[in-house]
């Protein structure tokens, strides 16, 4: 009996190891730019950003590919109904984040300049992503065959530093996001404003998806500079 519990508590310990490994490799490890910005695509792809995820292809389905999906255009597509649906419900009421705290002519301009600059916010990171999507996808593999070429002349990209800043920017935002919502919802508590869930979902959702768009946007434009610099320096190295 005593044998079979050790036997048994040493298979859930090397378990419990190889689940950690992988976790730890799975979240700080890459291996190519695809792993990199694993993370990224698929909140993008969460939030109704980008109609494009991360999936395993090829023979053993060890490599992986951007590809899109019947889900991510519905996806998108349910966002615009919903956020539509949330901006008239407000609107319809005349209801706005600048209002319950101050009613005056100068919040009542203010928050038409936020609704239209919402609606174009709105449009920008939602639907223009999905009509310049074969564009996004197009870059992401353009990146992808500089890699290969900077590979084969011995310039390899350093994937991990590249996701473990990743992490870091994210958790900058996130943290960045959750101060600002909290702070919005205390303060709305501290004047017993009950807020609309319309206006509460948009709040929070338009802050997330503006943030996500931004990191993605910059993590590609970094990404860009990253391999113009190796280039450079193969140039140099060359001459």
């Amino acid at each position: 009996m005593l044998r079979y519990l050790a036997d048994t508590s040493s298979s859930c310990r090397s378990w419990g190891i190889r689940w950690g490994q992988r976790l730890w490799h799975c979240l700080f490890r890459a291996n190519d730019f695809y792993e990199g910005t694993r993370m990224l695509i698929g909140l993008a792809y969460g939030l109704g950003i980008i109609p494009y995820h991360m999936a395993k292809v090829g023979e053993p389905h060890n490599s992986l590919a951007i590809q899109e999906t019947w889900y991510g255009f519905v996806n998108v597509i349910s966002r615009w109904l919903l956020i539509s649906y949330c901006y008239a419900s407000i609107n319809l009421r005349n209801e706005s984040l600048i209002g319950h705290f101050m009613n005056n002519s100068v919040s009542a301009f203010t928050t038409r300049a936020h609704d239209l600059g919402g609606i174009c916010a709105a449009i920008v990171v939602f639907i223009l992503p999905l009509f310049l999507r074969r564009h996004f996808r197009r870059s992401i593999e353009l990146i992808v065959a500089i890699d290969r070429r900077l590979l084969a002349l011995h310039f390899p990209m350093n994937y991990n530093r590249i996701l473990n800043t990743t992490w870091i920017v994210l958790t900058c935002v996130a943290a960045l996001d959750i101060f600002v919502t909290v702070a919005c919802l205390v303060c709305l508590a501290n004047m017993e404003v009950q807020a609309s869930w319309q206006l509460t979902f948009l709040m929070i959702y338009d802050l997330v998806a503006i943030s996500i768009s931004i990191c993605l946007f910059c993590a590609i434009s970094r990404s860009l500079q990253r391999r113009l610099a190796q280039l450079h320096m193969f140039f140099l190295s060359a001459q």
